[in-house]
């Protein structure tokens, strides 16, 4: 299950008139490398906070750091699946839309 789905636009179906359809919004051409940069982004983020475990910070400073620094791996973590589903739809050529952020 992703977190992510293809953009639909509701447009006047020509034989019935007033009855509405849904049609894939396709992506813009090169839209999948701004997705996949964004991908690798947050990849580069996930390895510095992993890395930061090395660092020797003591005290309360050192207690908030690495809460703060837990709820960013988190974030990254789960952000870049939705990442990578967009990245995929784009590739197809169909524009993402995230359900959540």
């Amino acid at each position: 299950l992703s977190p992510v789905e293809y953009s639909c636009t509701e447009m006047p179906a020509k034989q019935h008139g007033t009855v509405l359809k849904s049609y894939p919004v396709a992506a813009e051409a090169g839209e999948w490398r701004c997705h996949a940069m964004r991908v690798l982004i947050k990849l580069l983020g996930l390895s510095l906070l992993s890395a930061r475990r090395t660092l020797l910070i003591s005290g309360l400073l050192g207690e908030l750091c690495r809460v703060y620094g837990d709820c960013w791996m988190l974030y990254l973590f789960l952000s870049i699946f939705t990442d990578i589903f967009s990245t995929l739809l784009a590739f197809s050529g169909l524009r993402a839309q995230v359900m959540f952020r």
